[in-house]
């Protein structure tokens, strides 16, 4: 799978919507499934922002506030122009909010 049908395949799993990656096989797919994606990241930033969490809780590498952040950083960069730099701003500010109240 290239990286940008992973990235849109890890953004619609964290969204709950499954289906939405596998709508891009046929002819001209893809970017009609990347625009309904972009749509339902502007809806659903909360719901983005509480999966990106719960990815950075379960993952070994996130053992602070500041490793928490970066593993946002790395999520945001892998996720390209699949979201725009308002949804990113929104996403690293929900984020810094819920990892502010970590002990």
């Amino acid at each position: 799978m290239a990286m940008q049908e992973e990235a849109m395949a890890q953004l619609a799993r964290l969204l709950g919507r499954w289906g939405l990656a596998e709508e891009r096989a046929g002819p001209g797919q893809g970017e009609a499934a990347r625009e309904r994606l972009r749509r339902l990241v502007r809806g659903e930033l909360s719901r983005l922002a509480e999966g990106l969490l719960r990815e950075a809780v379960a993952c070994d590498d996130v053992t602070d506030r500041a490793s928490a952040l970066a593993y946002l950083e790395e999520r945001l960069a892998f996720f390209g122009d699949l979201l725009d730099e308002e949804q990113r701003a929104e996403l690293r500010a929900r984020f810094r909010e819920a990892v502010h109240r970590w002990r």
